[in-house]
């Protein structure tokens, strides 16, 4: 026999070999991977609004979601992330069964009792609940529930589907969500929900403090009523509120504590409280409350402080940046400008001082100076100076003052009364002016007993020579 003879027998026999080991019908065996256990569709992740988890050691959680927002409703309310809510979902969804278990296939030991897997009972069992929307309003509401067991190897763990006697092997993805996370970790970290209505009402008060600071919204402008009343920077309110609406804790530190003395809550040292006007169900309006109460430091020399949040039942940790925040000085919110009247709405600036008594008057072509006599009239009248007029103005209503002093005006100090009027003839505002002899500081204030403190540079126009008029004789004199 040749070479070429030997080489073709040699592959008929590799050929019938094959062939011997295929089963019966000529098709090869192959191994299935992993598949999911649950069927596509079976979790619609997004319509899924309630979640209930219970651990064998007798906790138990539930959480229900209210349009985009998701609560922990037992064993009491606290909001909680929607993120982590959808990941419990989105991993249970996901799963995939790598092997399946039906009653005759559990291991047994060696005695042919089945081995403990830790589903009877379930060390854990969640279930995933919403409302199919092509169904009747009376029809009832849909669930998945899903037993979790025992750890296995190679990452998995053992599961089994509420009302299937089957036993599956699955990533313990799942399992490390709801038997080892903390539940704690799954709550909003955040302080005051201020991203929705507007705030009406700010409050902050506490242990030792005589009267509450108050602050108001008027429309669009906000004042301070309590210990004392000034306008408000309403832009500098508004970034400390969308401040207070980012403000987090850094943790939860205890559920339902017996004892709220042991950290400072039982008398908060601060309470900061936010009033807002919600719609009611008869269509009419409502006011909502959130409050944080800080108490006493985590540790001597420690920034962190103590909280809670109204309605709550739980002790917070909150760090320096968010202690800050809720922290903020008052006097950094008060208006730091002259005045709140509008340039663009004054027609007359009437300055007073010791010497004179001169009026500003806006015409079409610009402003005219008048100086005014002792019995009220015009003794001497010019064109003003172009742009003086609208500096003045802007010193008074527009500069900010990088410093603000809560104290009665100096009136052995007075430089100047200026009273702006409208176009209707009637004032809108009167400021008085002062000036620090010492330092050369000037000190504006609108009649709140709020000074505005600027520099010396600030040097404001208070001689009618400023704005065109004939200088004044050396005897000439006035009262402002």
């Amino acid at each position: 026999m040749n070479a070429k003879a030997t080489g073709v027998w040699i592959l008929v026999a590799a050929l019938l070999s094959a062939l011997a080991w295929l089963p019966r019908g000529g098709t090869p065996t192959v191994e299935e991977g992993p598949r999911l256990l649950l069927a596509r569709g079976a979790l619609p992740v997004e319509r899924i609004d309630e979640i209930r988890l219970r651990r064998d050691d007798g906790a138990s959680w539930l959480f229900r979601r209210e349009g985009a927002a998701w609560r922990q409703v037992e064993p009491f309310e606290v909001p909680v992330e929607s993120f982590s809510m959808r990941q419990h979902a989105v991993v249970a969804e996901s799963l995939r069964s790598s092997r399946r278990l039906d009653e005759a296939d559990r291991p047994r030991d060696e005695q042919g009792e089945p081995i403990d897997l830790g589903l009877e009972p379930p060390l854990g069992r969640v279930t995933f609940a919403w409302s199919d929307p092509a169904a009747p309003p009376d029809a009832a509401r849909r669930e998945v529930t899903l037993d979790l067991g025992r750890r296995s190897v190679a990452g998995r763990a053992w599961l089994r589907r509420g009302g299937d006697d089957a036993v599956h092997a699955v990533d313990a993805g799942l399992h490390a969500r709801l038997l080892d996370g903390d539940p704690r970790t799954w709550r909003s970290k955040r302080l005051l929900p201020v991203a929705e209505e507007p705030i009406d009402r700010i409050e902050v008060g506490g242990a030792g403090q005589a009267r509450p600071i108050e602050l108001v919204r008027e429309n669009a402008r906000w004042r301070l009523e309590s210990p004392f009343s000034t306008r408000l920077d309403a832009d500098a309110v508004e970034a400390w509120l969308a401040a207070l609406g980012r403000a987090e804790c850094s943790a939860y530190f205890e559920d339902e504590p017996e004892d709220l003395a042991r950290y400072g809550l039982d008398q908060p040292a601060e309470v900061i409280s936010l009033e807002r006007r919600v719609p009611s169900p008869d269509g009419g309006e409502v006011l909502a409350r959130a409050e944080v109460r800080l108490g006493g430091s985590f540790g001597p020399g420690s920034p962190d402080r103590f909280a809670m949040v109204a309605g709550r039942p739980c002790v917070l940790l909150v760090g320096e940046e968010a202690t800050a925040i809720l922290r903020r000085p008052i006097a950094s919110l008060v208006d730091p400008t002259g005045t709140d009247v509008q340039p663009a709405d004054v027609r007359t600036i009437e300055v007073r001082t010791a010497a004179e008594t001169f009026r500003l008057r806006r015409e079409l072509d610009g402003f005219v100076a008048e100086r005014i006599d002792e019995r009220g009239d015009v003794a001497d009248e010019v064109p003003a100076r172009r742009g003086a007029a609208e500096a003045l103005l802007g010193q008074l209503a527009e500069a900010r003052a990088p410093e603000v002093a809560v104290t009665p005006f100096p009136q052995e100090r007075l430089a100047a009364l200026v009273i702006l009027s409208g176009f209707d003839g009637r004032p809108l505002g009167a400021v008085r002016i002062a000036r620090d002899p010492a330092d050369g500081r000037w000190a504006i204030d609108d009649g709140d007993d709020v000074l505005r403190v600027f520099p010396a540079s600030l040097e404001p126009r208070l001689r009618g020579e400023d704005y065109g008029l004939s200088p004044l004789e050396a005897s000439d004199a006035g009262t402002p």
